[in-house]
């Protein structure tokens, strides 16, 4: 199981999100609890590549912007022009998951071009999380270089030697997802690993996850309402372990509040935290670095999560590989709220 405060905190990342009252995270039974949701790949039997088309223009130019948003916390901002860094698919959900119980409609995602294994899953992968039959989650893996070795050898350093390691970032990137009823969420990433750890048998790396999600586009459907909006990640190749995660908030309950993301990656600390309202959920599992944080309220505003998890993998085994997913959740208000 993770540790908590493992060292001094030498870097302070600026935060920004959305605000959040806390239920503590569920680590009881996790394992028992896993049930994989049923899983499609999406492919070109259904889905379509628009990139090059006038609306994939159109919607990479508004993912640009979103990007360089005040909303975005400042650390994830991309200035570059994300044209030639992704791809647009449109995604026809009735074709890829059907179910005559669920209003499937057909909806687009912007990833960058390396991702692999873009699927879409029915449910949701935290059992604990959602029952609703209907709900679709995105899933996609990382690419990573297999032949990347941090820190091969290790060796024994001295106390100067530790005090110079540092946490160096060796990937990020952000992925949208909008439905055709004007809902949509952004979510961002980021890597890093320890470098100069001294140790001979571990590698030790982190990641940052983030997730942004809005009901409605302005002026358009102010009866709609966000209700959830959540984000997670696992490790899909070699093994790992905790070494630490964040937050981790125990009961608490009432208004807005800060949240502490600080988080040790063997003995070097990453310092920071963030304003949450309504309720945050946050799941752990055995599985090392698995973990997922979800916004839960009623709102017609953007909404954010945040959470950070370290690990170690064996120094011989190269970089982990991540698996992410992210989904959101909306109802409808006239006379009563229906799920939208």
């Amino acid at each position: 199981m993770p540790r908590r405060s493992l060292g001094p905190l030498i870097a302070a990342l600026s935060v920004l999100g959305a605000s959040v009252l806390v239920a503590p995270p569920s680590l009881a039974d996790s394992a028992r609890l896993e049930i994989p949701p049923k899983e499609v790949t999406v492919t070109a039997a259904n889905s379509s590549d628009i990139t090059r088309t006038a609306q994939g223009a159109r919607l990479l130019d508004t993912f640009a912007q979103r990007l360089r948003s005040p909303g975005v916390p400042a650390d994830f901002r991309e200035q570059r022009d994300p044209t030639d860094d992704y791809r647009v698919l449109s995604v026809d959900v009735r074709k890829a998951l059907p179910d005559p119980r669920c209003e499937r409609e057909t909806e687009t995602v912007i990833l960058p071009r390396t991702v692999t294994g873009i699927r879409y899953l029915k449910g949701s992968p935290d059992p604990r999380e959602n029952s609703d039959p209907c709900l679709v989650t995105v899933k996609w893996d990382d690419d990573v270089a297999l032949n990347v070795q941090d820190d091969a050898g290790g060796g024994q350093r001295s106390a100067a030697e530790k005090a110079a390691a540092s946490l160096e970032e060796y990937g990020s990137y952000c992925a949208s997802r909008t439905y055709k009823s004007g809902r949509w969420y952004m979510w961002c990433h980021k890597k890093f690993v320890l470098k100069n750890d001294g140790n001979s048998t571990w590698n030790y790396y982190g990641i940052e996850s983030w997730n942004s999600c809005q009901a409605t586009q302005k002026g358009r459907d102010v009866s709609r309402f966000l209700t959830s909006c959540g984000r997670g990640q696992e490790v899909s190749r070699g093994s790992s372990s905790w070494v630490d995660y964040s937050p981790d908030q125990g009961n608490t309950t009432g208004a807005c509040r800060s949240i502490d993301l600080s988080l040790s990656v063997g003995w070097v600390g990453i310092g920071g935290s963030y304003n949450h309202c309504e309720e945050q959920r946050v799941y752990l599992y055995s599985d090392g670095g698995k973990m997922s944080s979800y916004w839960k309220g009623k709102s017609e505003y953007l909404r954010t999560t945040r959470h950070r998890a370290s690990i170690k993998v064996p120094q011989a085994q190269g970089r982990p590989r991540w698996s992410h997913w992210s989904n959101s959740q909306a109802v409808v208000c006239l006379f009563v709220c229906t799920p939208a």
